[in-house]
């Protein structure tokens, strides 16, 4: 995805350092928002919580890393806005039982589609796994109505993902003859994809 925008931009902008870092920027921009409305679901009860929301999107804004990143044509910002809005769906169908359901399966959708944007996304599945499992550890009232709505976001998550992770299954692949390669050489880099017949090589 992070590919797709930054051609958009090129074509959009051309080839100038001004469209590569376009979308890094914009993606920066609206993560402060996208932190802003996760703060206020987040302290829903606090009475303090347009005060809470207004310091994390200031210090998302002011943080270096966030700051760093977004200078370059990086992929990490861009992960961010889908992030964290999963985490606020996911929170928006915790706290409303009436509308629970398309909450869970819209977060599952989003953590689903970070996938396509940066290889750690592989890791934020386990931020709602680890929730729940603490939650249920503690309370098993409406067990299995959770465990309804739990396996939904799963499933979103996974058919919304099935397309990266098919290709995440073929690198897989390729990264075998690729660490032989840089162990059987000293004087250079030889690999080669066993589905394909191109060998390329680095003196």
């Amino acid at each position: 995805l992070h590919l797709y925008l930054m051609a958009t931009s090129i074509k959009l902008f051309g080839a100038t350092r001004f469209a590569l870092r376009t979308v890094d920027a914009s993606a920066g921009v609206v993560a402060i928002l996208t932190t802003y409305l996760v703060a206020l679901a987040l302290f829903d009860q606090d009475p303090n919580r347009q005060r809470i929301a207004l310091i994390a999107a200031f210090g998302l804004a002011v943080s270096f890393p966030a700051l760093h990143f977004s200078r370059f044509a990086l992929r990490m910002m861009l992960f961010l806005p889908p992030s964290s809005l999963a985490i606020l769906c996911f929170w928006r169908g915790w706290i409303r039982p009436k509308q629970t359901l398309f909450y869970w399966i819209l977060a599952g959708i989003l953590i689903g589609s970070g996938l396509y944007i940066y290889a750690a996304a592989r890791l934020f599945p386990l931020v709602f796994l680890l929730f729940m499992a603490i939650h249920w550890a503690q309370h098993r009232k409406n067990l299995r109505r959770e465990l309804l709505y739990f396996f939904a976001l799963g499933m979103a998550a996974l058919l919304t993902a099935t397309p990266a992770l098919r290709l995440l299954r073929e690198d897989l692949h390729a990264a075998v003859p690729f660490a032989a390669g840089i162990g059987e050489t000293h004087t250079g880099l030889r690999c080669a994809r066993p589905d394909r017949t191109e060998v390329w090589e680095m003196d």
